[in-house]
């Protein structure tokens, strides 16, 4: 895969957040990016207890997409964007938005 800025900078994110290395931070990185090329995400939620782990897939598109802009002061992995689904029923993107870590992308 050819690198771009947009690889750099979420690898250089996940870093300041916390992963461990270089390596795994561009690996959690083109997942992705990937996803956002796609429009679709497959990723496992997180349960508490002895819930079976559940594998999910979402139609998503970011969240400036939708006029959605914010930062953040915290140093997180978490990635936040619109499910298509629920915006499609909902109607309201504030209430479409889902977040999950990158580790978590299948």
């Amino acid at each position: 895969m050819k690198f771009n800025s947009e690889i750099i900078k979420k690898a250089w994110e996940l870093i300041k957040s916390g992963v461990p290395t270089w390596g795994e931070a561009v690996r959690q990185a083109i997942k992705v990016y990937k996803a956002f090329i796609k429009g679709l995400v497959t990723f496992f939620k997180i349960t508490k207890g002895d819930e079976e782990t559940v594998v999910t897939t979402r139609r998503i598109a970011r969240l400036s997409d939708y006029g959605v802009f914010g930062t953040t002061e915290r140093k997180t992995s978490t990635i936040k964007v619109i499910d298509l689904d629920k915006f499609e029923q909902t109607g309201n993107t504030l209430k479409s938005i889902i977040s999950f870590n990158a580790w978590q992308i299948i």
